[in-house]
């Protein structure tokens, strides 16, 4: 069944999601997504943790590990007012999986990016079929693939983040309501 995102029910709607939609359009999101699953199929063992912060150091930017819920963070500081923010959130096991960190006044947007490949997936092509069982990530083979991977998702992570800052002032509205 082919539906908009703007005909589904819901609680609560961000006032943003269809300019944030647009923005996985633009980019060719849910593709790009799919090629990267694709292009890392094998499943080896899971990575060491004493291995996992060198590979990431070995990206040249500054993540921070969440102890509590075991994952790793990229946030972006600058050029962010209050209550706004923009990041990946990295899982390391025998895959990694991906989320994106995108906060504005008015609420969050983010999403694991399997979900969001498969919501955009799911809007747009009439005879998409959800299999419940296939959550896609990319999957590290041996050791020596990690560093690829990660390039591979920072780089679709930077094209998404790049789409988001050029669409628009996303704060700009929720920082004039509230003043």
């Amino acid at each position: 069944m082919y539906f908009r995102v703007d005909d589904i029910p819901t609680k609560y709607r961000h006032p943003e999601q269809a300019q944030f939609d647009e923005c996985l359009r633009a980019v060719d999101f849910a593709p790009r997504y799919d090629a990267l699953c694709a292009a890392h199929p094998k499943r080896g063992p899971e990575v060491p943790v004493g291995a996992r912060m060198p590979a990431l150091q070995g990206t040249g930017r500054r993540w921070y590990y969440n102890r509590q819920f075991k994952f790793y963070a990229l946030r972006e500081r600058e050029r962010l007012p209050k209550y706004c923010g923009l990041g990946l959130d990295l899982r390391i096991d025998a895959r990694v999986e991906t989320a994106l960190l995108f906060s504005t006044p008015d609420g969050h947007l983010s999403a694991p990016l399997a979900k969001l490949a498969r919501n955009m997936h799911r809007f747009t092509e009439p005879g998409f079929v959800y299999r419940p069982a296939a959550h896609p990530a990319p999957r590290i083979g041996s050791l020596e693939e990690l560093p690829a991977i990660l390039t591979d998702c920072l780089a679709l992570y930077d094209l998404l983040a790049e789409a988001i800052r050029a669409a628009g002032d996303w704060w700009r509205p929720a920082l004039a309501r509230a003043a």
